[in-house]
This record gives structure tokens, sequence and C-alpha cells, in this order.
């Protein structure tokens, strides 16, 4: 981030008004702790819905701090406010949202969601007009970006091919030394897989639960903790799954990342078998806490992992075989 931040006394806007959880939120707070306040005029926009605890946190260190709704409508409000009243020298926009009212070579796209390129990936309809949107922004917006900013060699690679057609520069940014203050214990193994993932449809819970449903019916249960929304579709498959096949299908629901890194730690194996990542979080977190990962056999994983067994990720069969 230092060739971002390389001047002092300069304003600089942190525009994330989607960012609240996982990934997302983690590689925030990386870039904040790259940033010296006393140094830089700096002013973060942020979503509303992140937790009162780290929010805490974010306002201490970082005093001129707005934490505003997720409504669109009050996003655009910020955008406006940001550039015709503060009137920053640089924009740095995580959440895959350029500011639409930057009109000026000034800013700095985070692009985090491959949702957004031109990939053949299944979307439901709705999912496809707000993509179909955020694309049309980015191109009318291109000539305001000084660079845009991915996360992995793929990202840079499929983002060209697919969304900038190399009109911009395309740089890396991955760091997570949050990481290496957690401290590995050999804990007992309370689960055989985990699986922590949101409920999006990439993330293929359902193939990974019909191969859960096949090994039951050979008298094969093992224990998969997962981490999805309480009260979802998801969630109550998996309850009529457990009550009609004994499965040991356990749902957390949506947890924090340190109990996330906890969980993990307390697994046996990571299972991972979605079809497409920006990034793989879960992956890298599994790496560095020495949990042997069994994934999809994607582009993805091999970037950031190394996994002691991989399957094809629409194959029931295979994901039963692997599990």
């Amino acid at each position: 981030m230092n060739n971002i931040k390389d001047k002092h006394n300069e304003k600089i806007v942190i525009f994330a008004p989607n960012i609240f959880i996982g990934g997302g939120l983690n590689q925030l707070l990386e870039i904040l702790n790259d940033f010296d306040d006393a140094n830089t005029k700096l002013y973060l926009f942020l979503d509303l819905r992140i937790k009162n605890k780290i929010k805490k946190i974010i306002k201490n260190k970082f005093t001129n701090t707005t934490f505003i709704q997720k409504k669109y409508f009050f996003v655009l409000i910020y955008d406006f406010y940001i550039n015709f009243i503060i009137k920053p020298n640089k924009v740095i926009a995580l959440s895959n949202y350029p500011s639409i009212f930057c009109f000026k070579k000034n800013q700095y796209l985070f692009l985090q969601n491959r949702y957004y390129l031109n990939e053949k990936i299944d979307k439901s309809f709705f999912k496809k007009i707000k993509i179909s949107y955020v694309k049309f922004i980015i191109n009318f917006k291109i000539k305001t970006f000084v660079k845009v900013i991915v996360q992995t060699e793929l990202m840079k690679k499929i983002t060209n091919q697919y969304l900038l057609k190399n009109k911009v520069p395309v740089s890396i940014y991955l760091s997570f030394k949050y990481l290496k203050d957690y401290k590995i214990q050999n804990t007992d193994k309370k689960w055989d897989f985990i699986y922590p993932a949101d409920n999006a449809i990439h993330k293929n819970h359902n193939t990974l639960i019909h191969a859960i449903i096949e090994l039951s019916k050979e008298s094969i249960r093992p224990s998969f903790l997962f981490t999805i929304k309480e009260n979802s579709k998801l969630d109550t498959l998996i309850s009529l799954t457990n009550n009609k096949f004994k499965t040991k299908i356990i749902n957390l629901g949506v947890i924090s990342e340190k109990k996330c890194l906890e969980n993990i730690n307390c697994s046996r194996y990571l299972i991972y078998p979605s079809r497409f990542e920006s990034l793989g979080l879960p992956l890298i977190e599994a790496n560095i806490l020495n949990i042997p990962i069994i994934s999809s056999d994607e582009e993805y994983v091999n970037e950031v992992s190394e996994p002691v067994a991989t399957f094809d990720s629409l194959s029931i069969e295979e994901t039963k075989k692997n599990n």
C-alpha cells in the first residue's frame, strides 16, 4: 500500500460501504494497518453492519470514520459528499463498486468478486441485474482508475481478460498478517470436516450434501461443520437431511473470523467444494494451521494452497469418494 500513501498531509478516502464480514473485512483491516493516521488525513466510510467491537477498534484509531447504511441511496449520498465536499487526493474503493462521483483520475478499485467478470458462472436473475449494473459502472468510470487491485495472479489474469482488457494497470495486494498472531495449538479434533462458507450458489453446498447422503446409504456418517445463515433454505435442507438419513451435519450459522479459525483448527480436514473464488481465504488459513485440505479441482485452489486431494466440483460421486 506504500505506493498509494506515498505523500504526507494528503486527503485519502477509503470507501467500503459493502464490506462487513469474511475475507473482505479482513482485507480492509489489513489495509488500515498499513496507514499511519498521523501522516495522512484519512477518511473512512464503512458498512454499518460491521460488528460493534470492530467498529470501536477502528473508531479509536481513525477519528474520521463514518458508518453508513447498506441502502444504495445512502451510498450515493456519501459518494457525492466525498467527492464534492471532502475533495480527496485519492479514493480507495474496496467494495467492488467504484466511486460514481469521482471525475478525476485518482481512485484505486479493489476488485474482490469474480461475479463481476464475464465468465460462464450460474447466477440468479437478480444477481445478473446487479452484476450488469456494477460492470457498467466499472467501465463507465474506467478513466478515473489509477489502478485496479486484486488478490491473486489468477484474478489479475481473468480481470484483464474478461473486464478491463488491459486498459488499466492491475496490481496484486495480499496480506494476512493477523494469521501470524494466531497461536496454533494441538487441540482435540471435534469434527471430521469443516466447510466455512456462506450460502452463495457457487459455494456448491448442494453437491456436498448429496455426497454426504450417498455416504450415509453405505452407513458412513462423518461429521461436517457448516457456517451458513441460520433459517435459510440450506439450513432447512440440512435439518431434513439429518432427520431422514441420520447424517451428522452441524451448522453453526455465521461466525466470527476468530471462531472460524478455532473450528478449522479443531477439524481433521477442510473440505472446499466451491466452484470458483477470487481468493479462498479458508484455504490459506487451513494451510497455515496445517489442516489437510480436500477441495474442488479448480485453478484458484492451487494458487493459495496445497490440497491433499481434489475432485470434480460438479460430481457427487467424486465428492463422495474424497470424504
